[in-house]
């Protein structure tokens, strides 16, 4: 852990090696003992090594493994609403570069939320169409928008009245 991330800072000064058949009843108390087993600490720790040993041996988390907090699961990040691009056609088919730029921007939007790309044939048919019927309802040019709103990817087609 890094340092300015805890809470108690604590220096090691000396290191001694000892076996463990010396270890003492006010050792015992030191390592830890519980409050319900104080009138034989030694015994406590004898017992507690014991599992200790035991548990290693059977290859599971004794008392003396550290417990690990299971890594948390962040979620991805929702994206930020916004507006991609903005386009307007007469005839997409004449105006391929806008047509191309507006998939291109589709695309790694859409990559970028986790999902699914559109066959460019089908998106060209879909904005023919689209410019098709909103200049049968008098609209002379369409103007589409690519936009990010509430982490859901909008493709709009909003015809423009009066446009030349």
């Amino acid at each position: 852990m890094q340092r300015d991330a805890s809470r108690v800072l604590l220096e090691i000064t000396s290191i001694r090696r000892e076996h463990l058949r010396q270890i003492s009843a006010r050792d015992a108390l030191a390592e830890g003992c519980p409050a319900d087993h104080q009138s034989d600490p030694l015994k406590w720790f004898v017992d507690l090594w014991d599992r200790g040993l035991r548990a290693r041996e059977e290859g599971r988390p004794g008392p003396f493994a550290q417990r690990q907090q299971p890594p948390e699961v962040k979620k991805p990040a929702k994206p930020k609403d916004r507006v991609l691009i903005v386009t307007a056609f007469r005839d997409p088919m004449k105006e391929m570069d806008k047509l191309h730029d507006l998939y291109d921007t589709l695309r790694e939007a859409r990559a970028e939320l986790g999902e699914e790309n559109v066959p460019f044939h089908k998106f060209a048919e879909l904005v023919k169409g689209q410019v098709a019927k909103l200049k049968k309802d008098g609209a002379p040019e369409v103007a589409f928008r690519v936009s990010v709103k509430d982490g859901k990817l909008n493709l709009t087609a909003k015809g423009l009245k009066g446009a030349k």
